[in-house]
Formats: structure tokens, C-alpha cells, sequence
């Protein structure tokens, strides 16, 4: 235990040096010439110093903690996991025909990229794509933010496809006040972000699942006030409802969380949420998303967490989704290429049968949740982020070509989740 808490704070600790970003921006050319914001791809780093960790740098902290808190020390060791039959006799992993021919030509990098998952199926994957936004906190970036959304969501619709937009609680400056946020400081640029979207056409229906304030139980935000919490989400949720009645509104949480003021990643647990949650009134949420992914140690070393029973417990997700008063959970994961990629000393390769097995652990836990009642999408995060602040190659095929053993595992996955009735949506950006 010891030993396996070192390497947590070896890990968080090489994360608050490097910092590299909070959040990227994708700026593509939208129909009208108008710029659209999206995460992953080529990108541009508007945040030059920023007090917040990114998602993916988050990934490698709190799951270095997991481990280090698991309490049973194994080693996940892919030399010692059986063969699973990821290659055999796979059924089809589509759940309709292709989207579109031209999608492979969409102005967004990660509808481009979505192309190639149909590629590998002969047919539609999803209908869901994650993107990311901040928030604006003055009329200027309200008007500014909401064009670029607005494009985006417009090709989004081009093709008949959903975002879940991620809101953070971000700008180009840094975090949010949190405390101002509560006090309603920034409700006039809130609704005004939303009057223009609605301006510039868009619907209901095109908006699609928005996520505000997202993973607000780990110290990312600078905050793990479960009231905090409760009190900004239902307010902006509110905000977001009063020009789009009909839209939908979820909440991602952490499966690791933090109590109140502690903002060290030595910190975490796994406990309940309703802390989080009492505060949200039944039915104002469509869904809960529920986020974990699972860690290697470095080469060489004990206490890896792959088991998605431990980094992805469903009975919190259960007991979340029932103070939610909704049947729809989401499980926000992935699994990993490579862990350290760039660094030869600590590199670790995930062969295509262990990924295979994390897979089959993450359906456990769909399964179980299905079992129960619930209608249970797998969120999975397939982005290479080899080079980047975390370095870890979440994808499962190089370049263009969706091909390979560990494009096969993935292929398999996508017929387990059809033929049992989970659904599928994706985050991955070329």
C-alpha cells in the first residue's frame, strides 16, 4: 500500500508540474465560415496558464489513487490473462447503415473520425458524440461562444447525429467563480449564450444532451462542495431550460470522489454520491453519466487497477440514477494502448487480449445495471493522447485504418453491446 501510494503521488505530482491545458479548441470552418469548437484534433491552446488539471490528466491521478487504495496489490498482467476471443466469429457490429458517405468529408475532425468506426462496422456505430465547451461570463463571449456552437451543432444535425456537450466551468481565462456562479454573477451572459444559440436556429431537438459542470466531485474545478455543487448545476440547468424546454439535461460524476475542501489527489474514495445529488429535483435530469477508467503501473510495478468492479462501481451509479429519478445511466471509460508512451523506462503495452478482458469488465458492470432496470449506454474515450500531458494511446487502430487485433477487440465489443441492448456512444477526434 505504501509503495502503490507513491506511485499515485509520483503520478499527480508530475501532473501539477506539467499542466498543459484545461481544455482544447478545435476551430474548423463551419458551412457559413464561421468557426466551431470542438475537443481533440489539431488544436489551439488558448489557456496559457492554467490553475485546473484537464480531463486526461485527471484520468492518470485518480486512477493511481484507485489503485493505491484497492487495497489488494495484484498486478493486472497481460501475460497472465487467458486469450479471449475477441477475433472469433464476430457479428455485426453496426446498428444501421452508414450515416452519410460524405462524413468522411465533415467540417469536424471528430465526425471525420467517426467515419472510420463505420468503416470498421459496414454501418452506423452511434448516434452520440461527445464534445466539449466552457462558459461565458460576459455578453462579449456569450455572443462569441454561442456562434461557434451554433455551427457546430448545425453540422451535427447535418448528419443526424446527437452531441453531449460537455460544459465546463471554463473560459479562456481560466475557471469560473464558482461562489459568483452561485449568486447568479453570471446569469445575464448565461442566458444571453442561449438566446443567441436559439437565434441562430437551433431547436430542442438539435442541442441534444448538455452536461454542465462535469466530474464536480474530484478536485478539478477547485471546488468539491457537494452544496456548491447541487446549487450551480441546478441553477444553470434552470437557465438552459427556460430557452430550451425540451432539451436534455445529465450530469457526469466521478467514481472516485473527495470530500468537501479537499483539493489533493491523495484524497479520494469510494462512497456514495448523494451528497452531490440530494439538492437536484427528481426530473430535471434525463441521465447520469457515471466516469472511470482503469490505470497501468509503471513497467515493472505493482498495484494496476484494470478491474472495471473496482474503477467503475455500479452500485454507486444504481443508487445515483435513483436519487436522480432516471433509468438512464452512461458509463464514461475506455481502455489503454499504451500508459507512458513516450517514456521507455515506464512504458506499459496492453496486448489486445487484456484490453479484450478490461472490455468484458466494463459489460459486467453494463450488464449488471441493465439488470436492474436500467437503460445503460458504454460513453467510451478512444482518443490517442500519446505526446500529451497524460500519454496514454486510449485508440484502438493507427492512423486511418480501422484495422488490427485491437480493432478486432473493439469490433467484438460493439456486437457484445448490440446484441445486448447497451448502447454505445464515442468520444474520438482525428
Amino acid at each position: 500500500m505504501q509503495k502503490a501510494q507513491c506511485y499515485a503521488n509520483a503520478v499527480q505530482e508530475g501532473i501539477r508540474t506539467s499542466r498543459k491545458k484545461r481544455y482544447e479548441y478545435i476551430v474548423g470552418l463551419g458551412l457559413s465560415g464561421a468557426a466551431f469548437i470542438i475537443l481533440g484534433g489539431a488544436t489551439v491552446h488558448l489557456l496559457a496558464k492554467q490553475p485546473a488539471f484537464s480531463p486526461y490528466e485527471i484520468k492518470v491521478a485518480k486512477n493511481a489513487a484507485r489503485a493505491a487504495s484497492s487495497g489488494n496489490g495484484k498486478v493486472n498482467n497481460p501475460t497472465n490473462v487467458k486469450s479471449a476471443s475477441a477475433t472469433q466469429s464476430v457479428k455485426s457490429c453496426s446498428i444501421s447503415p452508414m450515416t452519410d458517405p460524405l462524413l468522411v468529408k465533415s467540417l469536424n475532425p471528430s465526425l471525420r473520425k467517426l467515419a472510420e468506426y463505420e468503416q470498421l462496422c459496414a454501418g452506423a456505430v452511434t448516434d452520440t458524440i461527445m464534445v466539449f465547451t466552457g462558459m461565458p461570463t460576459d455578453l462579449a463571449q456569450a455572443s462569441e461562444n454561442a456562434t461557434d456552437m451554433a455551427a457546430t451543432l448545425k453540422e451535427f444535425a447535418k448528419y443526424g447525429l446527437h452531441p453531449l456537450v460537455v460544459m465546463e466551468p471554463t473560459t479562456s481565462l481560466g475557471l469560473i467563480n464558482l461562489e459568483k456562479f452561485s449568486q447568479g454573477y453570471y446569469d445575464l451572459a448565461l442566458n444571453a449564450y442561449y438566446q443567441k444559440l436559439k437565434s441562430q436556429g437551433i431547436t430542442d431537438t438539435t442541442m441534444g444532451t448538455w452536461v454542465p459542470f462535469p466530474e464536480s466531485n474530484i478536485p478539478e474545478w477547485g471546488s468539491t462542495n457537494p452544496a456548491q455543487f447541487g446549487t450551480n448545476f441546478v441553477r444553470a440547468a434552470n437557465i438552459q431550460k427556460q430557452h430550451f424546454p425540451d432539451s436534455k439535461i445529465s450530469i457526469i460524476l466521478d467514481s472516485l470522489s473527495y470530500p468537501p475542501g479537499v483539493l489533493d489527489w491523495d484524497g479520494g474514495a469510494y462512497v456514495s454520491l448523494s451528497s452531490y445529488l440530494q439538492a437536484i429535483p427528481k426530473g430535471l435530469v434525463d441521465s447520469f453519466g457515471y466516469q472511470g477508467f482503469p490505470w497501468a503501473a509503471p513497467a515493472g510495478e505493482p498495484f494496476s487497477n484494470l478491474d472495471a468492479a473496482k474503477f467503475l462501481k455500479p452500485d454507486l451509479a444504481k443508487e445515483a440514477a435513483e436519487i436522480l429519478g432516471t433509468k438512464n445511466i452512461w458509463l464514461n471509460t475506455g481502455t489503454y494502448k499504451t500508459f507512458y508512451s513516450t517514456n521507455l523506462a515506464k512504458r506499459v503495452e496492453a496486448s489486445a487480449e487484456l484490453r479484450a478482458q478490461i472490455l468484458a469488465s466494463i459489460m459486467s458492470q453494463a450488464e449488471w445495471l441493465k439488470s436492474r432496470g436500467f437503460t445503460v449506454t458504454i460513453s467510451l474515450f478512444a482518443e490517442n493522447k500519446t505526446g500529451t500531458a497524460e500519454d496514454v494511446d486510449w485508440s484502438y487502430w493507427t492512423g486511418s485504418d480501422p484495422s488490427g487485433p485491437h480493432a478486432d477487440v473493439l469490433k467484438s465489443f460493439l456486437a457484445d453491446l448490440k446484441s445486448k441492448s447497451i448502447g454505445f456512444w464515442l468520444f474520438d477526434s482525428l
